[in-house]
């Protein structure tokens, strides 16, 4: 279980977290394979965004919202904290042109939170148009404050790949924070970069959430093993994945690290 490397087991039946997920390559799958774990123990899970997502397929969730917040309060206010056969919510704003939900404001996410109506919230805090790996620009990402879980994603089909337009969303920032320039071949120099950049892939991380790493795609053998020996090397929480294949491969946790931003200042680069 993908839940299991992200919470202690021995605290699952308890906890309550918002997780957002930013990155590139497997933020959607990551969000609802979470919520899908989540639902079958029994939790109440919210799923929502602050940027945008596609509609999500009739069997991927329970019940789903387009109201505004304060219509949305009155539509869960009789929610019953607890529900022992579990639900997934889906909350956007109504669907625009592309066929995606549009976000929800981060503060009218952390005020869901304060209501304690959902085990769970589990928002998508930025974008990538189907790329595999992207840098932020300005005003991204977009992360509620009362996050206590960010996890960075990473599609590490990109190893070995050049810097182009089809492989990497927005080449111009990624190059300024990885100082790579276009055309260069994607390494894990460059991806470790990306990572610890104070401008990178855990930019605007809330200080008291945990950050972990999901290196995911690595469906084949050499990508996998690329991918652990990468994710060994680095001082944070790492889980190499295949979300396609719904299998963890590897999980490296620490405690030394939680906040990724922290090695900036240790010259760890």
């Amino acid at each position: 279980m993908l839940l299991q490397e992200i919470v202690d087991p021995l605290q699952l039946e308890n906890s309550k977290e918002m997780v957002t997920i930013v990155g590139a390559g497997g933020k959607t799958s990551t969000l609802f394979m979470l919520a899908k774990e989540l639902k079958s123990l029994g939790k109440r899970v919210l799923v929502t965004t602050t940027t945008a997502i596609y509609e999500p397929v009739a069997g991927d969730y329970d019940r789903r919202y387009t109201e505004e917040i304060l219509d949305f309060k009155k539509k869960i206010a009789n929610l019953q904290v607890s529900r022992s056969t579990g639900e997934i919510v889906v909350w956007g704003r109504k669907t625009h042109e592309e066929g995606k939900l549009r976000g929800i404001n981060p503060e009218d996410i952390d005020e869901i939170w304060e209501t304690r109506k959902f085990s769970w919230i589990l928002v998508e805090g930025d974008g990538a148009r189907g790329k595999n790996i992207k840098a932020p620009k300005a005003g991204e990402p977009v992360i509620p404050s009362k996050t206590t879980i960010l996890i960075g994603v990473i599609g590490m089909e990109v190893l070995g790949k050049s810097i182009e337009e089809g492989i990497v969303h927005r080449i111009k920032h990624f190059t300024e924070v990885t100082g790579a320039k276009e055309g260069d071949e994607i390494h894990e120099a460059l991806l470790r970069r990306l990572i610890f950049h104070e401008n990178g892939l855990f930019k605007d991380k809330p200080g008291k959430s945990k950050g972990i790493l999901l290196l995911n795609q690595c469906e084949d053998r050499h990508t996998r093993n690329r991918a652990i020996t990468f994710a060994d090397g680095l001082e944070i929480s790492c889980l190499v994945t295949s979300l396609q294949n719904q299998t963890v491969y590897h999980a490296k946790k620490t405690g030394d690290f939680e906040d990724p931003m922290s090695l900036i200042d240790k010259k760890l680069l």
